[in-house]
């Protein structure tokens, strides 16, 4: 366990630049979500949206909607992220008490209430969706197909493919097009490549070309990120980081243990996870 808590220690830097490149809350009276008004005003300087307006979602399914959606509810962390990127918080999500724990993360939910909605995108609050009458429910094509209908019987369910879950400016993008600001995320995304080119070349001089391995735990499972496409390897949108020669190239997540760590045998490896959990593997053995 020295070894992953030495690594760990190792790459403080690498998880500063990664929490710049989520950025922070844009001040804009009337878009934070206080206590007491869940929905968002959201106005956009740059772009005036047609209503109303068709989506298709990855399942081929037509939403309509009659005007921009204000109250919308997350399923899932990735969307959660490209929600707050955006300036357009949801009204709840999953994961929130673990999220907020995040350092790239922190800003926003000082910012902005979101609701709490419990575990994954399958062990959602149903309950606490139906108390918030939301207008809209983002999730991922990774939502099994009988919880997809239970939130279709509380709002308008559009499911983002599994690419666009892992490939992040594809996500980004479809966010975008589904609320109406696609204008404002070229924006977003064109600032933010001028970043990244700024951070890949700090992250290149401090690691060179070691390995990085990214796992994130939760409930004391720890899962892994794989695939050439990810952000943190894709070297033309992302960061340009090298990934473990035996990571598979296919794009996917599993869990995984510590022992099974010693196939990859990355030289570097960065956990999102809670200080509890960060405690307990400080006394691991392996």
């Amino acid at each position: 366990m020295k070894k992953i808590i030495g690594l760990l220690l190792s790459v403080v830097m690498l998880t500063d630049i990664l929490a710049g490149c989520a950025g922070t809350p844009a001040d804009n009276s009337g878009t934070s979500t206080p206590e007491n008004s869940p929905a968002v005003t959201y106005t956009s300087s740059t772009e005036e949206s047609t209503y109303p307006r068709t989506y298709t979602d990855s399942r081929g399914k037509e939403i309509v909607f009659e005007t921009q959606p204000t109250k919308v509810i997350s399923t899932d962390w990735s969307i959660t992220e490209s929600l707050f990127i955006m300036d357009y918080p949801p009204v709840a999500s999953s994961l929130v008490e673990m999220m907020s724990g995040w350092e790239s993360m922190k800003s926003y939910f000082e910012a902005y209430h979101v609701e709490e909605l419990g575990g994954g995108m399958s062990t959602v609050n149903l309950e606490k969706m139906i108390e918030l009458q939301p207008d809209l429910i983002l999730t991922t094509a990774y939502t099994k197909e009988d919880v997809i209908e239970q939130y279709e019987k509380i709002a308008p369910v559009a499911v983002l493919s599994r690419e666009a879950f892992v490939e992040r400016e594809m996500g980004i993008r479809e966010i975008g097009k589904i609320i109406g600001i696609e204008q404002t995320v070229n924006e977003i995304l064109g600032k933010e490549k001028e970043q990244l080119v700024q951070y890949k070349e700090q992250l290149s001089e401090q690691l060179g070309d070691k390995t990085v391995m990214f796992l994130s735990e939760s409930g004391k499972v720890i899962s892994f990120y794989y695939g050439n496409v990810a952000l943190h390897y894709d070297t033309e949108k992302g960061l340009g980081l090298h990934a473990p020669k035996s990571l598979p190239t296919e794009v996917k997540t599993e869990n995984i243990t510590l022992e099974g760590l010693s196939e990859y045998n990355p030289d570097v490896i960065v956990i999102s996870s809670s200080e509890e959990y960060l405690k307990e593997l400080e006394k691991n053995s392996v």
